[in-house]
């Protein structure tokens, strides 16, 4: 199953693009669809919102769920922005990346990658 690429736009005194990963399997786990994923993408919500439930305890860390077990009991919207903010960069601007770690307010946009698009500042 592949992953659904994510183009993350922190809004600073400079700006910062990264291209993030968010695993198919991962929602199908959590028992959000990729419509819903979308959604929440495009309005920062899932409506109807629904807690994460029935996440199967395991043992294996190399199983999905082991991580995704601690998501039990969370409301999706929550979930979803700690998945995305979680994730691993794959792609940033190199040159304003620097501005990454800084704290205070940031205004967050969030877009879908469409297979072959490349990362814009």
């Amino acid at each position: 199953m592949s992953d659904i690429r994510v183009r993350v736009h922190e809004g600073h005194h400079v700006s910062v693009v990264k291209e993030k990963t968010v695993s198919r399997e991962d929602l199908e786990i959590l028992g959000i669809t990729e419509e819903q994923f979308i959604e929440y993408i495009e309005n920062d919500q899932v409506e109807p919102s629904f807690l994460i439930e029935g996440i199967e305890e395991v043992d294996d860390p190399k199983d999905p769920r082991y991580y995704l077990k601690w998501y039990n009991g969370q409301d999706v919207d929550d979930v979803l922005h700690q998945l995305i903010s979680e994730s691993d960069c794959v792609n940033s601007d190199p040159v304003e990346d620097w501005i990454s770690d800084r704290k205070g307010y940031t205004e967050v946009t969030m877009s879908i990658m469409e297979e072959g698009e490349e990362l814009w500042r």
